[in-house]
């Protein structure tokens, strides 16, 4: 009958014990904090249309990042060329744009995207 007692007072605390740890746990679990996503994909008409609303998007800004020799080929007036390889480089350029519109530009797409994931993840932009 002792033996019987013993048993059930360890499950009795037993429990108590996981119950007491399962909320301590709760409350020390460290919180992540997620940053929005500050991206957008835009077509082409878009992005025309915000390049000539001045009164919407007076101060946006166009970044090639394109390499210079693409660049040659086709300029792209009005913007401002920094290739892909160099924007962490050249950051100090572009840190006074940080909270205004920046489309960013590149013939086929994937090196903007790269260089887009760059400026909001590392350097904290918000509006590319």
């Amino acid at each position: 009958m002792k033996y019987k007692l013993s048993i059930f007072r360890f499950k009795k605390f037993g429990l108590f014990y996981i119950l007491f740890f399962f909320i301590l746990t709760i409350f020390f679990v460290p919180v992540v904090y997620v940053k929005a996503q500050t991206v957008t994909n835009i077509s082409v008409k878009t992005a025309y249309n915000m390049i000539n609303d001045n009164i919407q998007y007076p101060d946006l800004i166009i970044l090639d990042v394109r390499e210079q020799s693409e660049y040659e080929e086709n300029p792209l007036c009005d913007a401002i060329l920094i290739p892909v390889s160099s924007i962490d480089e050249r950051i100090s350029e572009l840190e006074p744009f940080k909270d205004t519109e920046i489309i960013v530009y590149l013939r086929s797409g994937r090196r903007s995207a790269t260089a887009s994931q760059n400026l909001v993840i590392n350097h904290n932009f918000t509006k590319i």
